[in-house]
């Protein structure tokens, strides 16, 4: 989360999320962003089964949190107005998974922040439609920059050279 809130400004704490996927990278920042403060969690799922265990999962952990599913149709729909959050935590945008389409990004509020977790050395899709649309991103890339800083910090007892290393990254 750390590397979110840096790269973005965004505030976890009541914030209004909206995950894409429901496996195993979904389920750590999901825990994570309510772990963090979130005031409510969408997980958009194409497989509701996959996405229920998760939400009694989170909402028998945390019960300030307002946890719901919905299917992947949600995105045929104007996204709410005080969303902070989207988060892509499936395959889509892997060079061999295109987006099917990314209209909704159009109807994002303009001061939400779209992450995708898909690391490949150029943008994702996604974060090329949201950069177009004017909106805050932080790319999978990034997202393993700052898990190197923390490793590194937890590793040496240093401060990371975060700089140095983002370098290093292009």
């Amino acid at each position: 989360m750390t590397g979110l809130v840096n790269e973005t400004g965004l505030t976890i704490k009541d914030a209004k999320i909206l995950i894409l996927g429901a496996g195993g990278a979904a389920r750590a920042i999901c825990f994570g962003l309510c772990a963090a403060g979130a005031l409510s969690l969408t997980i958009v799922n194409r497989d509701q089964n996959k996405a229920l265990p998760l939400c009694r999962q989170l909402t028998a952990e945390f019960d300030l949190v307002t946890i719901e599913h919905r299917p992947w149709s949600v995105l045929d729909n104007p996204l709410p107005d005080d969303l902070s959050l989207i988060v892509n935590a499936t395959a889509l945008g892997m060079e061999d998974r295109p987006w099917p389409h990314l209209e909704f990004v159009n109807t994002c509020p303009q001061l939400v922040c779209v992450a995708d977790i898909v690391t490949q050395d150029k943008d994702t899709e996604l974060i090329t439609a949201a950069k177009h649309c004017g909106l805050k991103t932080m790319s999978g890339l990034t997202m393993l920059l700052h898990q190197a800083v923390l490793a590194f910090e937890l590793m040496t007892g240093q401060k990371a050279p975060v700089e140095v290393m983002r370098a290093v990254q292009s």
